[in-house]
């Protein structure tokens, strides 16, 4: 087990051990098709509260086998962010401002509408040395090192504001991470940062907030805690709220002399009580609905879930329903066909739902 990757203490709890499980990307074509599992266990430090993933999976698993798989994050709230960098002290037209991965782009090219022009995004094959296609930030996550990233800016003006949104929370080794941004970056320059808010899925006891892509399980409190804990000054922190999931963004400030990392007792407590109530819960929340599904399958007919995505890979394989769910149903014609990841429960189009006569249809897109 690694060290915590906020505080680097050893005193990591586990608090909950799913077992082997699918990569949720990863649809297979026939029943007997054999398939990769990774162990998913999260723990949690009882030292700073970070929630983090006990092992990851490597990188080439996670990295998805077709061209045809997206994920799309939340950007209506980057109107009002770009402003935010764009007022930040001292920061001109000219000065470099730059990307990490395809995540960024849309906030350069805001950035660029409000006058600043000098703006680059990473190139995946020149600065990472990614080959081919189909990368996401499980590959990026793994070739940003802080020596591959002074070689990038070797003999260039390094940037004044670096970039990395939803990405951080796939790190494997955090700390890794965040000195390869702050190896990019000019001195005394701003790091923008990004990510999940997970408090509402714990305390609603929303189980497919864990996914094996993700390392880290950020609450506001402990996203704030970043930039003490790695040098910098903690300027802004917001949370946007969404529908399914608010985004948390900060920005800090490299500074030698920012003041050192504290964890407030009453935040370590918060941290900790959450969690426990989390993990605490898992076995009631299963048996509930292992025993509403039996008896509705039982009583009133039969269930699909509307989603072949990673939510609907959780619901089914955590809470060990798959025995109920007669089908999954998704539009995509590129997973039409296919079976879900580690269930094997087919997926067919929505017309299914009439014609198999479907009683009970959980949502399980994203909102």
């Amino acid at each position: 087990m690694h060290k915590c990757f906020l505080c680097q203490s050893d005193a990591l709890k586990e608090e909950i051990d799913l077992g082997a499980q699918p990569i949720s990307n990863r649809f297979l074509n026939s029943p007997e098709e054999k398939e990769f599992l990774a162990p998913l266990a999260i723990v949690q430090c009882q030292s700073c509260g970070m929630i983090q993933i006990k092992e990851a999976a490597p990188a080439e698993q996670l990295r998805p086998p077709y061209d045809w798989i997206t994920y799309n994050e939340p950007e209506p709230h980057l109107d009002g962010l770009a402003d935010t960098i764009a007022g930040l002290d001292g920061l001109k037209s000219g000065d470099g401002i730059w990307g990490v991965s395809f995540k960024d782009d849309s906030l350069l090219r805001r950035m660029n509408e409000r006058g600043f022009k000098n703006t680059y995004r990473l190139d995946m094959k020149s600065d990472l040395e990614i080959p081919g296609e189909g990368a996401g930030a499980e590959t990026i996550q793994e070739r940003m090192t802080p020596e591959r990233m002074t070689k990038v800016v070797s003999g260039k003006a390094k940037p004044k504001v670096v970039i990395a949104r939803h990405i951080i929370e796939h790190a494997h080794d955090f700390g890794r991470f965040i000195r390869a941004l702050q190896a990019l970056a000019a001195p005394g320059a701003y790091i923008v940062l990004e990510a999940p808010d997970c408090q509402r899925a714990l305390e609603m006891l929303d189980y497919t907030t864990i996914w094996e892509e993700h390392t880290i399980y950020f609450t506001p409190e402990i996203f704030r805690l970043i930039f003490p804990f790695y040098g910098m000054e903690r300027l802004y922190t917001e949370v946007f709220p969404y529908a399914f999931e608010n985004s948390i963004v900060g920005i800090g400030r490299m500074n030698d002399a920012a003041p050192k990392a504290q964890v407030a007792d009453d935040v370590r407590a918060g941290e900790l009580a959450r969690m426990e109530h989390f993990a605490g819960s898992l076995p009631e929340h299963k048996a509930h609905f292992q025993d509403a599904f039996k008896n509705f399958t039982g009583k009133e007919g039969k269930i699909a879930l509307f989603g072949a995505g990673h939510l609907a890979c959780a619901f089914i394989n955590y809470l060990d329903v798959k025995a109920f769910v007669s089908f999954v149903v998704d539009d995509n014609p590129h997973k039409q066909g296919l079976l879900m990841p580690g269930s094997r429960i087919p997926i067919k189009p929505s017309p299914a739902l009439l014609q198999e006569e479907i009683k009970l249809a959980l949502f399980s897109l994203s909102p």
